[in-house]
């Protein structure tokens, strides 16, 4: 199945997130443009797996991987009420 991925279209990336921290993934150009994804698919489970990025166009030589993740030391509690909000 992964034989007919483009691999100049195509990234695969084999990830082990054992902890579920991993909340995003960006590619970005080498002048720090974000290289928009076609889709992607996901092989495995949300632990351990491999997704591939599809993408409309050959992607540049040199390209950037920017990955988020989840600490705990980053989450903020905010007091938050919502008082008269007309729903459709």
């Amino acid at each position: 199945m992964l034989t007919s991925i483009p691999q100049d279209k195509s990234i695969i990336i084999l990830i082990r997130d054992v902890d579920s921290k991993l909340k995003g993934i960006e590619f970005e150009s080498e002048s720090g443009e974000v290289i928009r994804h076609n889709g992607s698919s996901t092989f495995g489970d949300s632990k351990t797996g491999l997704r591939v990025y599809k993408f409309n166009e050959k992607l540049p030589p040199k390209i950037r991987l920017n990955l988020y993740f989840f600490r705990a030391d980053s989450v903020v509690k905010v007091p938050f009420k919502a008082v008269d909000i007309p729903l459709p």
